[in-house]
């Protein structure tokens, strides 16, 4: 078994690195604070990196040295017991000039630990705290529905209905009067879709095309570097567009061609993966190092992170900060679609009815809070999720909140807080772009402030 995985403490492994160096460098004192701090933070990878054996998924990036991933998996238990010694070493460390570096490794191996926590301990948050602890985003708290009468009775609370409430009512109003006809909402939704799809020998192409046009509206806006590339893998070994940053500004991303089908689902992918999506994102992160070397720390990014969680809202916003609707519209209408062979009778229709189910994704986030906290039967949940918020899949969506909770509030509710704090901040669109590549440049540190700011 490797060495790293077989450690009696923390303390000892440090110890015995800390020897290696001296025995290396010929140095007759002790190991440097600096030395322990760089191989604490290599444990800490090696750490995380084995908490993704666990759960796949856990790791949403890390582009660092292959010797620090670990060869097996190893009890949670284990690893929270590892993660809380090397903090507690770590804090203790004298490095004044590198104290930075130190609190936010701090920081960190915290942030593992609470995750730890709540992988052995379901439930012991619930969904609201969840958001708050691993995230920085505050949420309200549930409001009860119900209560007991003098009798003894459940009877309904009656309360005003919330903006929320009022928003939900007029989209599905507004959808409801786009497509007249028989049967309920999501069931002429879901038809409408079906004349609309990709066929599927025409599906590389026509992304292909999309990607390179959300390629170019960021290129205008960012300089990107000239060696920067995006390879795309079509592979049906994964269920959802998969993106991966290898470092040196390349990336990559998996895609199943039998999981994007819908036309007006391909800029958004595109875009939300790519330009001035994932990607990209890192693309900045890298340059804001203006060359010097990255911490290793530095290129792991947990899933259950705010940094994580600020760069899907930042993905989703940039869909629509590359594309104004009639600049998507115009695009749609005379690229992809003549691309894709396909008939633009109802092209109009279709990108109305597109867009405004786009917009109701927000209202998901009470039903799956709900049903984060056990107070909403999976079955109601999924009623809830198709009917209200006009979820077509909505037993995958409870799969992915099963396993990663409240994380799922990434694309709506959090990209909804990052939509307000640079909206009221920046009206014109290039101070917007502007802005975006602040917050990405900075995600580890401003996610608190986005998230609360754009709450007001």
């Amino acid at each position: 078994m490797n060495e790293r995985l077989t450690m009696h403490s923390i303390h000892q492994l440090l110890t015995s690195r800390c020897l290696a160096l001296i025995v290396l460098l010929g140095l007759l004192s002790s190991c440097s604070p600096e030395a322990r701090l760089q191989s604490a933070a290599e444990d800490y990878v090696t750490l995380a990196l084995t908490l993704n054996l666990h759960q796949v998924g856990e790791v949403d990036s890390y582009f660092g040295p292959e010797s620090l991933m670990p060869s097996q998996a190893r009890p949670l238990q284990e690893l929270q017991a590892d993660a809380s010694a090397l903090m507690t070493e770590v804090a203790e460390l004298e490095v004044p000039e590198n104290s930075a570096r130190q609190q936010g490794l701090v920081a960190r191996l915290k942030h593992l630990i609470n995750i730890l926590d709540l992988l052995q301990n379901p439930g012991s948050l619930n969904f609201a705290e969840e958001a708050s602890a691993l995230y920085q985003l505050p949420m309200n708290e549930l409001p009860p529905k119900t209560r007991m009468d003098e009798q003894g009775r459940v009877v309904f609370i009656e309360r005003e209905p919330t903006a929320l409430e009022i928003e939900q009512k007029r989209i599905t109003e507004e959808l409801d009067a786009l497509l007249p006809g028989r049967g309920s909402l999501p069931f002429r939704i879901a038809s409408l879709q079906a004349r609309h799809m990709v066929p599927l020998d025409k599906r590389e192409e026509v992304f292909q095309r999309a990607l390179a046009a959300c390629r170019d509206a960021t290129k205008d806006i960012w300089e990107l570097p000239a060696d920067e590339n995006l390879s795309i893998e079509w592979t049906r070994d994964v269920s959802s567009p998969w993106h991966r940053y290898l470092g040196n500004n390349q990336s990559s991303l998996q895609i199943n061609p039998l999981t994007i089908g819908f036309a007006g689902s391909m800029l958004d992918v595109a875009c939300h993966e790519g330009y001035p999506g994932h990607h990209a994102q890192f693309l900045l992160k890298t340059a804001s190092y203006a060359g010097a070397e990255i911490a290793v720390e530095d290129q792991l990014v947990l899933l259950r992170s705010p940094e994580g969680i600020l760069r899907e809202a930042a993905a989703d916003y940039g869909v629509k900060l590359a594309f104004t609707t009639q600049e998507r519209n115009a695009f749609e209408r005379d690229v992809l679609f003549p691309m894709a062979g396909m008939d633009t009778g109802e092209l109009e229709t279709y990108l109305q009815v597109h867009l405004l189910v786009k917009q109701l994704a927000v209202t998901t986030v009470p039903i799956l809070q709900e049903f984060g906290d056990q107070a909403l039967p999976r079955n109601a949940a999924a009623v809830a999720l198709e009917s209200e918020s006009l979820v077509a899949s909505p037993m995958a969506l409870l799969d992915f909140i099963e396993k990663f909770g409240a994380y799922s509030v990434g694309y709506t509710l959090a990209e909804q807080r990052l939509s307000n704090y640079i909206d009221a901040r920046a009206s014109q669109k290039s101070a917007k772009w502007s802005l975006l590549k602040e917050v990405l440049e900075n995600s580890s540190e401003i996610a608190n402030t986005v998230f609360t700011a754009g709450a007001e």
